[in-house]
């Protein structure tokens, strides 16, 4: 999710259908949804959304290689570079876990991006 410019990314999957997505922007008032399509190395549904990619303030992490047909490919990216740089991942980073990575707020008040030891 993109809460600030209330912009949902949604990989769909037997975990996320788009009726739902559709209906739970509605419901929080989000602006927009970007749905797409996403398989990994073994060309298997990635079964959800944090697996793929993240959303900061400022920074996207996200395995674009993921988004297979490149209409859904274009539109996941194009969405996010108009108000994000984009770090792009590969599957190999994907499957440690690097796209699951979270923004927090440091004791300056400053956001950071955190993650997990596999990631790393």
């Amino acid at each position: 999710l993109d809460r600030a410019n209330k912009i949902a990314y949604t990989a769909l999957s037997e975990r996320c259908h788009l009726d739902v997505a559709e209906k739970w922007c509605e419901e929080m008032e989000y602006n927009k949804l970007v749905p797409f399509h996403s398989v990994d190395e073994q060309n298997h549904p990635v079964y959800h959304t944090n697996v793929l990619m993240a959303v900061g303030t400022s920074v996207a992490v996200v395995c674009t290689d993921c988004v297979t047909i490149s209409k859904e490919r274009n539109a996941l990216v194009d969405s996010l570079a108009k108000t994000h740089e984009i770090v792009s991942i590969s599957y190999d980073q994907m499957s440690q876990f690097c796209g699951n990575v979270l923004e927090v707020v440091d004791r300056r008040g400053l956001p950071a991006m955190v993650m997990s030891t596999a990631a790393y």
